[in-house]
């Protein structure tokens, strides 16, 4: 399914910066006209069901499996949280010896990666990606309590 989507993208030098946003909000709509469409069509059993929910919980799964595909050599994947809305940490090594650093998180269905890739010898670009912080619809910034899970109620947030 092809989803909404936007790349925010900068340059200095020779580092490069990125922040995509995929908009899965749609999703469950797409979903429904996919099986609507399928069934109509004469379809039925695993191909008719509904994937929406699945897609959602592996977006970050899936944009983690992508960054890691593109690189030479994967030197960091840990657990991350960015104020306290899970995520995933990956450091690697390119081809061309420079380096990649980025988090995957995934917010009110909404996946967001942000990489920074700097050259081989450069320091690495951890504030980039650890700078990264969601706002309500009020332009508040959002710190939950305790860990936000994306499909889940959310959590209180802290003051």
């Amino acid at each position: 399914m092809t989803l909404p989507a936007h790349v925010y993208r900068t340059d200095n030098g020779p580092n490069h910066y990125s922040v995509t946003v995929v908009d899965y909000t749609g999703t469950e709509k797409l979903e429904a006209e996919r099986v609507k469409n399928c069934k109509a069509a004469g379809g039925d059993g695993d191909l008719c069901n509904d994937h929406s929910r699945g897609d959602i919980r592996g977006a970050m799964l899936y944009a983690t499996g992508q960054l890691i595909e593109k690189s030479a050599k994967l030197t960091h994947l840990a657990y991350s949280n960015a104020d306290r809305v899970e995520g995933h940490e990956v450091y690697l090594t390119n081809t061309d010896g420079s380096r990649t650093l980025a988090g995957i998180y995934m917010h009110e269905n909404r996946l967001y990666i942000i990489e920074g890739t700097v050259p081989a010898k450069s320091p690495p670009p951890a504030l980039f990606y650890q700078s990264m912080g969601f706002l309500d619809k009020d332009g508040k910034r959002i710190r939950y309590n305790s860990t936000y899970s994306n499909g889940f109620p959310p959590p209180g947030r802290a003051r």
